[in-house]
C-alpha cells in the first residue's frame, strides 16, 4: 500500500530493483554451480572411458556358455561346488 503514495514509490522501485538482483546473483550462482557440476561429471566419465577402452584391449571375453549351467533341478552336478 506504500507505493500508492507519492512518496512510497521510490521505495518500492528500490525494494523491487533489490529483489531483482538478489534474484539474479542467485541464478548466475547456481548457474556456475551447475557448469562445475557438469564439468566434473564429463572428467569422470572421460576417465571411465578410458580405463573401460584400456581393459577391452587386454581383458578376454567371458565363457558364458560355462556360466549358463546355474541349475540345481536339471539332473547333472553344477560346475561350482561350495568350500567349507
Amino acid at each position: 500500500m506504500g507505493a500508492l503514495s507519492v512518496v512510497g514509490i521510490p521505495a518500492a522501485i528500490t525494494v523491487i530493483l533489490g529483489a531483482v538482483a538478489v534474484a539474479i546473483a542467485l541464478v548466475a550462482t547456481t548457474i556456475t554451480a551447475l557448469e562445475a557440476h557438469i564439468d566434473t561429471i564429463e572428467t569422470q566419465q572421460a576417465t571411465i572411458g578410458q580405463k573401460v577402452h584400456d581393459i577391452g584391449a587386454w581383458w578376454s571375453p567371458s565363457n558364458i556358455a560355462a556360466m549358463s549351467d546355474a541349475s540345481v533341478t536339471d539332473g547333472d552336478a553344477p560346475d561350482w561346488q561350495i568350500i567349507e
